[in-house]
């Protein structure tokens, strides 16, 4: 009897107990709400750990700091935090659950004023990860957005998407799985530093935006590196574009991109490294543009546009054009290019080759009529196609660098050491088989003499 008893009570008693234990525990967004109406302008609210449930709207300039693990989960429609007052600081929250919704351009945090800083936190499961809308002179660092893997690719939102800021930070984020890892839309002056953009669409994709700065950031794994378009006035320096494959893929992709500053970059291991159509006067200086399936693609409707101290190193072909004449200029003050595969002679030793590069593939027109090529660059018939072509025909695509310079990778550094080592090598072998012929004559002659 007294066990059933017991048993009764424990059924009646501790599981509603448990179950409103479960209750109790749960946290929503009005609690962290409620300290933002308590708080003054500026002060700092130091948020505990736990899940808080609902959106989250900021009209206060305070600082929100995560003490520990804080998630806020929005309720999938909208936007999960949004800020609208300036000079808030949102720092080192999880952040999941935005809207699916395109059209509203539903985002893990939405940005709709001046002077913030958003710092460390991580976005998931939210269709765009940072939208800034019409909102300036803000720093976004440190931030690791993850789109939502489930959904595919065109359906989801971007990393961090900027439409009409200027004058704002994007520090050593690092974004992957989402539509475009940043999207910008009629944004200038803004710095992009040591980001790091993978496994997206476009790592950068750009549009209308001029006067911004990009320095030393990583674009890899994509479909495409960075495609800027419609802007100019750009400064790309120190950044990397590497292992961006596909058909049509490429490391850097330049359309109606004028007047722009491109240096110290790294474009390699890409379908192709530089595309550029209907782009002028842009300075390319000191890039290393190396084992891609095509090194640069450059359309006839770009001209003026200017290299220097590029390096070309191992693509399989270096140049292709859609057939005109190049109008490009492939040297800047004296001073030309380094290419992979050049006979270089610098017989007055001031660093640059006594006569000029040029280069041609009669398969690049093939390129340039009919993508499918693309499937036979691995192929060891290229060269005999090539080399029958331009036996047959002077007319095929052809740049000429007037004064190519040597700045070859170690590996082609050590291949001239060695044909140098070699050519040295005969001429002594040549000398001692002369010094032995005129022994052996001298000897002859004294014998006959005798």
């Amino acid at each position: 009897m007294n066990k059933a008893l017991l048993s009764l009570i424990l059924f009646l008693f501790v599981i509603p107990v448990t179950t409103n234990a479960i209750n109790d525990d749960k946290k929503t967004t009005e609690e962290i709400q409620h300290q933002i109406q308590l708080a003054g302008i500026g002060e700092e609210i130091l948020v505990p750990p736990g899940i808080y449930y609902g959106n989250l709207k900021i009209k206060k300039k305070v600082s929100l700091v995560a003490d520990g693990k804080v998630t806020i989960v929005g309720n999938r429609n909208g936007d999960v935090v949004t800020l609208l007052a300036d000079g808030i600081s949102l720092k080192g929250f999880i952040v999941k659950n935005s809207g699916r919704m395109l059209t509203s351009d539903d985002a893990g945090i939405k940005v709709r004023s001046n002077m913030n800083h958003i710092v460390k936190n991580k976005i998931e499961d939210s269709l765009h990860g940072i939208y800034l809308e019409k909102a300036n002179q803000n720093t976004v660092s440190e931030n690791t957005i993850t789109g939502i893997k489930k959904l595919r690719t065109e359906d989801r939102g971007n990393g961090v998407h900027m439409f009409y800021s200027n004058g704002n930070r994007l520090i050593a984020n690092k974004i992957s799985q989402t539509r475009d890892g940043m999207y910008f839309s009629f944004s200038g002056k803004n710095l992009i530093q040591r980001n790091n953009v993978f496994n997206v669409r476009y790592g950068l994709h750009y549009m209308y935006s001029n006067d911004n700065s990009f320095y030393n950031n990583r674009f890899y794994n994509n479909i495409g590196g960075a495609a800027i378009m419609y802007s100019n006035r750009i400064k790309l320096e120190n950044n990397q574009f590497y292992n961006n494959r596909g058909m049509l893929s490429f490391g850097l992709l330049l359309q109606s991109a004028n007047d722009n500053i491109i240096k110290n970059n790294k474009m390699t291991m890409n379908q192709k490294g530089l595309f550029a159509d209907q782009s002028n006067r842009n300075l390319f200086s000191n890039n290393e543009i190396a084992h891609n399936k095509v090194g640069i693609e450059i359309w006839t409707s770009s001209i003026q546009n200017r290299f220097t101290r590029n390096q070309f190193n191992d693509n399989v072909i270096q140049y292709i054009s859609n057939g005109q004449i190049d109008r490009n200029n492939w040297s800047d003050h004296g001073i030309g290019n380094s290419w992979s595969g050049n006979i270089f002679f610098d017989l007055d030793n001031n660093g640059i080759g006594d006569k000029p590069y040029t280069y041609s593939s009669s398969f690049g027109e093939v390129l340039a009529q009919n993508q499918l090529g693309y499937l036979l660059l691995d192929s060891p018939s290229l060269t005999i196609f090539d080399t029958v072509k331009q036996t047959i025909s002077n007319d095929y695509t052809q740049i000429n660098d007037p004064h190519p310079i040597f700045l070859q990778s170690k590996k082609e550094n050590g291949t001239v050491f060695n044909i140098l080592f070699y050519f040295a090598f005969l001429i002594f072998l040549l000398i001692r088989r002369r010094t032995f012929y005129a022994i052996f004559d001298k000897r002859l002659e004294r014998n006959v003499s005798k």
